[in-house]
């Protein structure tokens, strides 16, 4: 490979001899362009650099290795085609399948848990109304507030009938009962 300028041809006839003449006849009489294709060394080289050859590769060494690669290319393709029919047959088979995009997925997960979320809050929302009324109409204590929330979750129906049953619980404000637990202090002075 020493030398730069030279070229080197190759023969396009199974034999492998070269031809004499830059064109040759054809069955009709006229004449068809010369078989042989001539490369630089430069491109020569450049060839066995991309099929991975040693560079005292040999023109047969090349068509050997052209030949394998597309023989690859060709099994490859073969084997998405066949992945493809498969693909397809199990969509044949199952009626209620569907292929979605992979982003459109991802949207529709995060709506609906966007949606759960709302779905939850609204509830809790609604639990906290009802609580909170029994509370206000004195049905429920502030302190059993939670309890209740959680009983509304569990059962909505049951909990509204239990708070409604309820009687309403006696509230006597500070300082007025007999038993507060504040004494009264002297201030000092009599009137």
């Amino acid at each position: 490979m020493g030398i730069l300028n030279r070229k080197l041809r190759f023969a396009a006839q199974p034999d492998g001899t070269p031809t004499d003449t830059e064109s040759t006849t054809d069955k009709t009489g006229g004449t068809k362009a010369d078989p042989t294709v001539e490369f630089t060394l430069e491109q020569y080289a450049t060839i066995l650099v991309v099929l991975d050859l040693e560079d005292n590769a040999t023109p047969e060494d090349v068509v050997a290795a052209i030949t394998k690669l597309a023989e690859d290319a060709a099994k490859t393709t073969q084997e998405q085609q066949d992945e493809s029919a498969k693909i397809a047959a199990s969509l044949s088979r199952s009626a209620d399948s569907v292929r979605i995009d992979m982003n459109a997925w991802q949207d529709m997960q995060h709506a609906i848990e966007r949606g759960v979320s709302v779905q939850q809050q609204s509830h809790r929302l609604e639990a906290e109304q009802v609580v909170d009324q029994a509370i206000r109409l004195g049905k429920a204590s502030p302190g059993r507030r939670e309890h209740w929330i959680k009983a509304y979750h569990q059962d909505k129906r049951d909990t509204i009938s239990r708070l409604s049953r309820a009687d309403e619980i006696p509230t006597i404000e500070m300082g007025y009962s007999k038993n507060s637990l504040e004494e009264p202090k002297p201030n000092g002075w009599v009137r």
